[in-house]
């Protein structure tokens, strides 16, 4: 009897063994890469490094365009990215017959506001000022409706899916429009009257992210968080890492790094 009982005794740790083996294997086999841009590279770093100490094999690569992670991860050649918001992912996937999807829930969203180093306010601005606001479609929406609600400019019917620059029905200062990359936009601060930016970028370079002359108040509407493809969104390796970004300790470092420059949203 004692024989039988530690004999299945050892068939069953042995099971166990195999069974633990075996799941660490599949960790191991499957190679996650985490993509971003410098804005967001420290997060994509921290979730790297969990799902390491997990058992899975993670790495990370930094990308130094606004839509180059969304293209790879489209081909196939990225697992997982954070960076863009998710009205942009949204334009990007009806362009390219894509379906990337913003993991629920959201991580944070980037402050948005208007920088110079010209004018204090708005009521200083000048006839014939050039403004520097983001040349992808929504963002580009985004910085004209914020001018609008500033009562700078009027916009008309929209044209297309997207306000541009051609949908301004009234521009009484005759404000000139300089469209760049919105990675790029804070280096223009010099360049034009004013611009409208993320504040991490304006941090970026080396400027006060808090010395703004107006914030963009629609800003909590653009979600920014883990980016996969949609029939990649239940995976184990995405279940963790929503997991961990939701822990008190990522959330304590996460507002430490950032410094209100992104902004989490509550959980």
């Amino acid at each position: 009897m004692k024989k039988r009982l530690s004999l299945v005794l050892t068939l069953v740790l042995a099971l166990a063994v195999m069974v633990t083996a075996t799941a660490c294997g599949k960790k191991e086999e499957e190679k996650i890469t985490l993509g971003s841009m410098s804005t967001t590279e420290p997060i994509v770093v921290k979730i790297k490094e969990h799902l390491n100490k997990e058992g899975y094999n993670a790495e990370t690569v930094l990308f130094d365009a606004n839509n180059a992670a969304a293209i790879a991860a489209k081909d196939g050649d990225l697992s997982g990215f954070v960076h863009n918001h998710k009205p942009w992912i949204d334009t990007f996937n009806k362009e390219n017959n894509s379906k990337l999807t913003v993991v629920d829930p959201h991580l944070a969203y980037y402050r948005f506001a208007m920088y110079s180093s010209k004018y204090k306010n708005i009521n200083e601005f000048s006839d014939n000022m050039t403004i520097g606001i983001a040349n992808d479609p929504t963002n580009t929406e985004n910085s004209l409706k914020f001018l609008e609600n500033l009562g700078l400019l009027k916009l008309g019917e929209k044209k297309g899916e997207f306000y541009t620059i051609l949908d301004i029905k009234e521009n009484p200062k005759n404000i000139k429009f300089y469209e760049t990359d919105v990675a790029t936009i804070a280096r223009s601060i010099n360049d034009a009257d004013a611009v409208i930016s993320p504040a991490i970028r304006i941090q970026q370079a080396g400027l006060d992210p808090n010395k703004f002359i107006e914030e963009d108040k629609t800003s909590k509407d653009f979600p920014v968080g883990l980016t996969v493809n949609e029939e990649d969104k239940d995976k184990d390796w995405v279940k963790e890492a929503q997991k961990y970004i939701s822990t008190d300790e990522f959330r304590t470092w996460f507002e430490k790094e950032y410094n209100g420059t992104l902004v989490q949203y509550n959980k």
